[in-house]
């Protein structure tokens, strides 16, 4: 795996791509697509693209729900 490329929450793009989620978390991207498939990662999908917004990763990783 790459070095990651983020030093901060706000140099963040607002949506990640599944592949960028794993990069973050240092897992396969397979991996990712757990989280979303059996483990409630809330994500969004864009013209067919899965989408994961860095607040909803943020709260979910930290086991809260967003307020919109």
């Amino acid at each position: 795996m790459r070095e990651n490329t983020y030093i901060d929450f706000h140099d963040l793009p607002l949506l990640l791509t599944p592949s960028q989620v794993a990069e973050l978390l240092g897992i396969p991207t397979d991996a990712a697509y757990d989280l979303i498939r059996k483990h409630g990662l809330p994500y969004t999908e864009l013209d067919g693209q899965v989408s994961i917004r860095k607040d909803e990763l943020i709260c979910w990783l930290a086991g809260k729900e967003v307020i919109q």
